[in-house]
């Protein structure tokens, strides 16, 4: 069976017939921009979402609104689709959340669990009916039993009380006494009042209510149940301590000081010490255990804790045993995570549902995961498809596109000149070089000079000046944090140091004009000209984000929501054709354009029409040099792929350097075909020369190739 796709034309896909084998392990595959992701998810998932869209709208013609993007035939199963990168996960949930834990530690607690009293700290169990029924089933058929109501206040006084409510049969001091018939001579020692005395045998589930009921009427629902034999059991139906009348509170409470976070500006809440519970709760006991005690299990301790009462959790065993993330801490939150980990966790949540017959998409799956990890994870594709399952993976690993069934190869760049289907390969006819893994065809250089230190937690690494030095540590690091931390240490040495960070999901909507500051320096010069001084424009309506720089009508935003039959749809912005500026802004000319026009430059032509500013020359000089000149200016971060955004986000590392001697990276391969990283390496060679040194943590195999010395830590 084939996923028939025809004139594809999907943002820079140039219109192409493609068919795509179902039940096979697909691999796509070219340069960053050459329009993967355009195929895989703006294409395929879009058809897919559209098609389910209809299914829920019945006899409404969806499509009429809808723009398909390709026309398709033959099968077409339900659509499961990963987008690149890790998911961007609020920086302080944690692993136990991610994964779902709460809601089965929630369960457990409120069955087995053994609620701390805030004040006495006395132990309380919240009781249900099945817990008594449960017991009493321990009983020998024909065992006598009472059901007890314990009485706190034994003065003869509330003893009177009681009798005059209508409740005569108490167990005083061990002895059984009917306060209708006999009169106390002295206050009691322990007074419990008879709720009902019953035989096991039959159903007993009735009386047993009863009984349960009228205990909420004496003592807030508090049971004991004694049997002749000696056997007791004290069940508590209300949530109050058993021994200081206090309220309890039941279930997963939040910590009163940071409401459940865990973590103040990254640094754990001096209350519940990250774990985000409430203290009484944290020394509240599960399964003879303290809960703050299994909030910091690993992922191996508590799957073996809980598959006992949840035997599907031993389904993810498998995975996070082969993926090594077995130690992983629950309490672990995201923001001292390595990208590995965030990718494997979210990769375990989807192998870990068993379905049939449906298509995965995965976009860059590989990110983050060092050599051995990555053949784990195409093993599990090869299960997903052996299941019965389609699998496509956007991927530039070698071993992936070798091991596919199918390969589809797009470029040959990317952008306006990428888009076309260059081949198709199936098994064994993927050309054996054509995804060798690349050589460089130079020698290492010998490395000049003695090699520097620094140190970290305690511990001394040596590193190159002028050189491009590899940083490898375990996936399960503190990634963040130790990043962070020798960073601090370089500076303590007096060095000056930048660390290129991954584009945050809040600056995605800037447009590329703006974000690599060539808007800031062009608009003083606009600002200059003569109509611009006429009309008494300032530097307020030369912005972005200003109400007197932007649109109207779209708020600077370039684009407006509109709603079909309930369905939201974005559509550019007419007014200012989707660049978000003042359409006044809009109007001005600059050497013979008008501004809304060099908007749509690429930055290939914006560094002809800009030759004559030096900042924004320099700037796209560096585009240039990294091949993603191609872009235009009023591209928005969101729509560029995953290299082209790394090597615009590393243009804007090395503007805002200045006088840095070090330039720290988080995986700088991430999107890169292997021509990509030939390319990336000449150029990081080039910024070495000219007296920078750069550090870079990237787990990719071919990692080891581009480097000029690798840091173990």
């Amino acid at each position: 069976m084939y996923l028939q796709l025809r004139k594809v034309f999907t943002h820079n896909l140039k219109g192409f017939d493609l068919d795509i084998p179902l039940n096979k392990l697909v691999v796509i595959t070219g340069p960053s921009g050459s329009g993967k992701s355009s195929l895989v998810f703006d294409t395929i998932a879009k058809l897919g979402k559209q098609r389910m869209l209809l299914l829920e709208n019945c006899g409404t013609l969806l499509f009429d609104y809808c723009s398909a993007p390709a026309e398709i035939t033959g099968a077409f199963p339900p659509v499961v689709a990963f987008s690149q990168g890790a998911r961007d996960w609020f920086p302080y949930k944690n692993v136990c959340e991610i994964l779902g834990f709460i809601p089965i530690l929630e369960y457990l607690f409120l069955e087995f669990g053994e609620l701390s009293c805030p004040k006495c700290g006395n132990l309380n169990r919240l009781s249900k009916v099945h817990h008594v029924l449960n017991w009493i089933e321990t009983l020998p058929d024909g065992e006598k039993f009472y059901v007890l109501a314990p009485i706190k206040e034994t003065s003869l006084k509330a003893l009177n009380y009681l009798l005059s409510l209508g409740f005569t049969r108490y167990l005083i001091d061990g002895r059984e006494i009917d306060l209708s018939e006999e009169e106390l001579q002295k206050e009691p020692q322990e007074v419990f009042v008879i709720l009902d005395r019953l035989i096991k045998t039959g159903d007993l589930r009735r009386r047993i209510l009863e009984a349960i009921s009228l205990s909420f009427s004496i003592n807030r629902g508090k049971v004991k149940l004694k049997a002749l034999s000696g056997a007791e059991e004290i069940f508590n139906f209300e949530a109050y301590c058993l021994n200081c009348e206090e309220p309890l509170y039941f279930g997963l409470r939040k910590c009163p000081q940071c409401r459940g976070l865990g973590y103040k500006e990254r640094e754990p809440c001096s209350v519940c010490k990250g774990l985000k519970l409430s203290p009484a709760v944290l020394k509240s006991l599960l399964l003879n255990r303290e809960i703050e005690t299994i909030l910091r299990l690993s992922l191996a301790e508590f799957l073996d804790l809980v598959s006992v009462y949840f035997p599907h959790f031993l389904q993810l065993q498998g995975p996070i045993e082969d993926l090594r993330i077995t130690a992983l801490p629950l309490d672990r939150p995201v923001f001292r995570m390595s990208l590995g980990v965030r990718k494997l966790l979210e990769l375990i949540l989807a192998l870990a549902i068993k379905m049939r017959g449906v298509l995965y998409i995965f976009d860059e799956p590989t990110l983050g995961l060092d050599e051995a990890r990555r053949k784990v994870l195409l093993k599990f594709f090869r299960g997903l498809v052996d299941e019965g399952n389609s699998c496509i993976v956007v991927e530039h690993d070698p071993l992936f596109i070798k091991s596919a069934d199918f390969v589809i190869e797009l470029g040959p760049e990317g952008g306006e000149r990428g888009g076309y289907l260059i081949a198709t390969y199936e098994g064994l006819q993927i050309p054996e070089t054509k995804y060798e893994f690349f050589q460089s065809s130079e020698d290492k250089p010998t490395l000049q000079g003695e090699p520097e230190s620094f140190y970290l937690r305690g511990r001394e690494y040596r590193y190159y000046l002028r050189a491009i030095n590899l940083l490898k540590f375990s996936l399960l690091e503190d990634e963040e944090g130790l990043i962070r931390e020798l960073i601090q240490s370089l500076k303590s040495l007096g060095l000056k140091v930048f660390c290129g960070e991954q584009v945050s999901s809040s600056v995605k909507d800037r447009f590329l004009i703006d974000y690599l500051g060539i808007w800031e320096v062009w608009r003083d010069v606009l600002r200059e000209a003569p109509d611009a001084r006429i009309r008494g424009f300032n530097k307020r309506h030369f912005s972005f984000h200003t109400t007197e720089g932007t649109c109207k009508r779209c708020k600077g935003k370039g684009e407006r929501e509109i709603s079909l039959q309930d369905i939201n749809f974005k559509i550019p912005c007419e007014e200012c054709s989707g660049k978000g500026l003042n359409p006044e802004i809009l109007a001005l000319t600059y050497r013979g354009y008008r501004v809304r026009e060099i908007l749509d430059f690429s930055l290939k032509e914006a560094l002809e029409l800009f030759s004559q500013i030096p900042k924004v020359r320099d700037i796209l000089s560096l585009v240039r040099d990294l091949k993603v000149d191609y872009l235009k200016l009023s591209q928005r971060l969101r729509e560029l792929s995953g290299g082209e955004l790394l090597r615009v986000n590393l243009v804007k590392t090395l503007i805002e350097r200045k006088t840095n001697q070090i330039i720290v990276l988080t995986h700088p391969f991430q999107g890169l075909s292997i021509g990509e990283l030939m390319e990336l390496k000449k150029f990081l060679k080039k910024i070495t020369e000219e007296g920078l040194t750069i550090m870079i943590r990237e787990p990719h195999p071919l990692a080891d190739k581009l480097a000029d010395w690798i840091i173990f830590i």
